[in-house]
């Protein structure tokens, strides 16, 4: 089952997905069409650029190159075998362009 967590817009600073606990199996992050900045996926506390840089950042998603025609970056957190193995609330996005969004979706097998 697939289930959309909708749009996360990025702000200055690291934005919780959902307050909810989702369990799932595949957690998929894609950037929007729009977009005109880097998007980092992450944990609580991920670091994109400070002195621990990198520290909890599991993903950078680029801009895409046409609005129009893509690609459209993703990224696929995994924990297969588990069910419900992933919480979608343990993760964050960080947006270099405040407004730009990140469409979220939970799989569960």
């Amino acid at each position: 089952m697939i289930q959309s967590l909708g749009a996360v817009t990025v702000a200055g600073s690291a934005v919780q997905v959902t307050s909810d606990r989702v369990g799932c199996q595949r957690l998929r992050f894609q950037v929007a069409p729009a977009n005109t900045g880097i998007v980092y996926i992450g944990v609580e506390g991920m670091d994109i650029a400070g002195s621990g840089f990198g520290t909890g950042v599991l993903a950078v998603l680029p801009i895409p190159v046409s609005a129009t025609t893509g690609p459209f970056a993703s990224y696929e957190a995994v924990q297969d075998g588990i069910p419900a193995g992933l919480d979608a609330s343990k993760f964050y996005v960080f947006g270099t362009v405040p407004g730009d969004v990140v469409l979220v979706a939970a799989i569960r097998n």
